[in-house]
């Protein structure tokens, strides 16, 4: 249709798909496509089509920028001055070769794609609040009250944010917490897009937003204390067992010290015995006249 515009019958059909995509949608203020003039071929507004919506020095601009490369331009919320609705003015090129041939223009309604972001919820943070601002003079962009939108914020922490962003542009994503009128704590999280010199920002109660790190402290604390009895309970079996056999060692060797030669009675042979039978039992009595006779001459010298 754009090598063609002339063509009465592509017209038709494109005219009836730009208002059936954008009944599909729901989401477009106006949908049109025009020439690289800014004619309009077609539109969702009938009293639009045949409008010139640019000339002379703007026209000009608008050629050598928006029209210059085959990517999505999005200037930003603006008010539209058909309807006077908050919308978010977007642009794509049509190119044949290295040729514009027309472009397609859009109008999508903010308070649509506000609904998108801010029915997002984050899990555990049921009350938190999704804001976009713009930078430059702190105005509302996106925000759940479509009162807010396009008025300046009044949030000290918000302002005290696009402060920050103003004096260093730092496009890493932050946070910053804050008290509020009521002396209660809140916390913020925000990216700065400075393409577009606006700043996303998630809001939330600091006490509930750490609610969940206490929780997960609490968990991992409950779990290393059940490891460390286990531990411990594991070791004192151990020693117990081993400690025991230890302590009829130790006993059996007092008792042997003391020259009860049937002490040995409570240990547990490890190997086999050197004597049996009735060697075993000569070889004790031996011993034991032996060791009797010793300590007797010792007694008679003392």
């Amino acid at each position: 249709m754009l090598k063609n515009p002339q063509n009465p019958a592509l017209l038709q059909e494109a005219q009836r798909y730009t208002e059936d995509f954008a009944a599909i949608k729901g989401i477009f203020e106006g949908l049109y496509i025009a020439t690289p003039d800014t004619y309009v071929l077609t539109h969702t507004s009938q009293g639009a089509i045949g409008i010139t919506t640019r000339s002379g020095d703007s026209l000009e601009e608008f050629q050598n920028t928006i029209l210059a490369e085959p990517e999505l331009t999005n200037l930003g919320i603006m008010k539209s001055p058909g309807t006077g609705s908050m919308i978010l003015s977007m642009y794509y090129p049509i190119f044949d070769g290295r040729t514009c041939i027309g472009f397609v223009g859009a109008g999508v309604y903010a308070s649509h794609l506000t609904d998108e972001l801010l029915g997002l919820n984050m899990e555990g943070l049921p009350h938190s609040e999704y804001v976009f601002l713009n930078v430059e003079d702190g105005t509302y962009l996106y925000h759940e009250d479509d009162a807010l939108l396009n008025t300046e914020t009044s949030n000290s922490g918000y302002l005290e944010v696009i402060r920050r962003l103003k004096a260093d542009g730092n496009t890493q994503a932050g946070t910053y917490s804050f008290q509020d009128e009521a002396g209660v704590r809140q916390l913020v999280a925000y990216k700065y897009l400075a393409d577009r010199n606006w700043v996303f920002m998630v809001h939330d109660n600091a006490a509930e937003v750490y609610e969940k790190v206490a929780e997960v402290r609490t968990t991992t604390a409950i779990l290393c204390a059940a490891v460390t009895a286990v531990i411990v309970l594991t070791t004192l079996l151990i020693l117990y067992r081993e400690g025991r056999e230890l302590m009829v060692m130790e006993h059996a060797i007092r008792r042997l010290g003391n020259l009860e030669l049937s002490a040995d009675q409570d240990l547990k042979p490890a190997g086999k015995p050197l004597l049996y039978g009735k060697n075993s039992r000569f070889f004790s009595q031996g011993l034991s006249r032996h060791t009797s006779t010793r300590f007797y001459h010792i007694y008679l010298r003392g």
